[in-house]
């Protein structure tokens, strides 16, 4: 399992390599949601602007996987 911000010492996951990775990657949600505070709405529903690039899609794309789930 491929996973943006890994928790766990569990072999099975995958997560960012490399520390760098690993700031980008605690801070990427911090600085996208910043434009989703000006956002007014009654809507109590998440939303996600997704200001930021990503190369998630490309990492997806070069991967073996049969089968992606994503979740946001």
């Amino acid at each position: 399992m491929r996973v943006r911000s890994k928790g766990t010492d569990d072999w099975t996951v995958e997560g960012p390599v490399g520390r760098i990775s690993e700031i980008h990657g605690q801070l990427r949600p911090l600085v996208g949601g910043l434009p989703m505070r000006l956002q007014k709405t009654s809507n109590s529903n998440p939303h996600s602007g997704n200001w930021l690039p990503s190369a998630l899609a490309n990492e997806i794309n070069l991967s073996s996987a049969d089968v992606v789930n994503m979740h946001w």
